[in-house]
């Protein structure tokens, strides 16, 4: 799945507690060592969840927006056949989510998407992981996927 970053329109987020973030840029992982990706990009943001100076890598729940959320996130890894391609949604450094792609051939790009439900409250910080265990180090953002990886969420009406 190909996603184009942009910008919603202001109407489609009235009454919605949401965000999305994104990056266009590569990000280097190591062979077998989690790592919290970054997100310089925001697709739209409703309550100032992110905070892409002092906090790049997460979303945190701003007060009074606690509730019931869909969260998740995607990642393209440039291809390579061996090993996997492993992606989990963190709340406060916890997984709530995994999700798992095997290795691609060489110029193929493997994507892998991860979500849940789950109570989220006041000050709670959300964050993807990603890991891939080919050998030697990956790229995260294959050429020509833009982004290479987002994370998002939304309170659920209730």
């Amino acid at each position: 799945m190909k996603v184009i970053p942009g910008s919603a329109p202001a109407s489609g987020l009235v009454g919605m507690t949401a965000a999305r973030v994104y990056t266009a840029q590569p990000q280097p992982l190591p062979s077998g060592l989690w790592q919290v990706l970054t997100f310089e990009g925001q697709a739209f943001d409703s309550r100032a969840f992110h905070d892409p100076h002092a906090s790049p890598g997460q979303l945190t729940v701003p007060a009074g927006a606690g509730g019931l959320y869909q969260i998740g996130g995607f990642a393209s890894f440039v291809g390579d056949p061996a090993g996997r391609r492993l992606l989990a949604v963190l709340v406060n450094d916890e997984p709530v989510a995994y999700a798992s792609a095997a290795g691609m051939p060489n110029g193929a790009t493997a994507h892998v998407n991860a979500s849940t439900v789950t109570l989220l409250s006041d000050g709670d910080r959300v964050a993807l992981a990603a890991l891939q265990d080919s050998g030697f180090p990956l790229t995260l953002n294959a050429p020509g996927d833009s982004p290479g990886a987002a994370l998002w969420l939304a309170r659920l009406p209730g």
